[in-house]
């Protein structure tokens, strides 16, 4: 009736397994569930992967979830606000909205369809949060419970346990971000994770290193100015010109930033011509079932911002190693593509 964790072993690489769960009487049975393994460290080909954000409830029972079920893919980035827990005050209620929402149809078969990685944002605590707030100490640790018993995930290694590094052979490494739980002295993330990230950045062997974290490090000055700068790495120029030029100053390629929060979807560089991130790129995520931003009601499209949705999608990636390209398509609740780029990560 609701969910548990359990860890299998010995699983062979990229090879495909079926789950079925059943009551100890034998009288029940849980959906019969699918997942491919990841790849062994030297192993390499082509992988397909999707990534949404912001389930809040209008649309449910998120359909574009479904759609993304049905393309059977390698996994699945969940990019933070799978729930809108911001009226609870007790564990119970917290884990209440975690059960509301994998009973949705959406959810429901996106994990029966394959695994999924997460990372969290604010709406899982309370909106916007802050460390200052009255009884946040409890209420993230009611809800930092609720949301570990209810997705799969193996603890990183520090802070939070949410920031951690899950590899697809020479492929993909998948850097999970917590840029929530870690807003410590004027820093957007804690200095561990901050070094963390970029050793895993330099040290990766992976062709393709998909960052996923909560909130957008494209600069969106030009569309939001400076309207609620603290909540977003506009805010923290100190950390956000640390990570981009950590990375452009080392010729890291391959890197993808995916994010959510801002309930719009877009395709964008992640800074402006010029700006110290004018070569990387981040997709927005979502949403899949949170009110659509009224800001994309008359933001533009330019040389920064590729494409901007006001509507609700997920989105579908390719990653070929051999290419060098990450493919990115933005698909609705019908499973109509709106867009289909090839992006040239790494270089030919």
């Amino acid at each position: 009736d609701s969910v548990f964790q359990m860890e299998l072993t010995d699983l062979t690489s990229d090879s495909l397994y079926f789950v079925a769960v059943y009551s100890a009487d034998q009288t029940r049975r849980a959906r019969v569930t699918r997942f491919r393994s990841a790849l062994g460290p030297n192993d390499s080909r082509i992988l397909r992967f999707g990534a949404t954000s912001c389930l809040g409830g209008a649309n449910r029972p998120f359909p574009t979830l479904t759609r993304a079920s049905e393309e059977k893919l390698d996994f699945f980035l969940m990019a933070g606000d799978t729930v809108y827990a911001d009226s609870s005050l007790t564990f119970g209620s917290y884990r209440g909205a975690w059960e509301e929402a994998l009973n949705q149809q959406g959810l429901r078969d996106l994990f029966a369809s394959t695994s999924v990685i997460a990372t969290w944002d604010d709406h899982e605590v309370t909106n916007n949060w802050s460390w200052e707030d009255f009884l946040i100490e409890d209420r993230f640790a009611w809800a930092r419970e609720a949301w570990s018993e209810s997705i799969p995930w193996r603890e990183g290694p520090g802070g939070t346990g949410i920031w951690r590094r899950l590899s697809w052979g020479k492929v993909v490494d998948v850097l999970v971000m917590d840029t929530r739980g870690e807003r410590y002295d004027g820093d957007y993330i804690s200095i561990a994770q901050m070094d963390w990230l970029k050793a895993w950045l330099q040290e990766s062997e992976a062709q393709f290193k998909v960052i996923l974290h909560g909130v957008p490090i494209t600069d969106m000055d030009g569309i939001y100015g400076p309207i609620s700068e603290d909540d977003r790495w506009d805010g923290y120029q100190h950390q956000r010109s640390e990570i981009l030029g950590h990375i452009a100053d080392n010729d890291i390629q391959g890197v993808l930033w995916v994010s959510g929060d801002f309930h719009f979807s877009a395709l964008t560089n992640v800074d402006k011509a010029g700006g110290i991130g004018e070569n990387q790129y981040e997709v927005f995520a979502g949403p899949g079932g949170s009110f659509v931003n009224p800001i994309v009601y008359i933001a533009q499209e330019n040389d920064q911002y590729k494409h901007i949705y006001k509507t609700y999608t997920y989105t579908y990636f390719e990653a070929d190693p051999d290419a060098g390209t990450m493919r990115v398509k933005f698909i609705n609740d019908n499973g109509s593509v709106l867009t289909d780029d090839t992006l040239q990560l790494v270089a030919p």
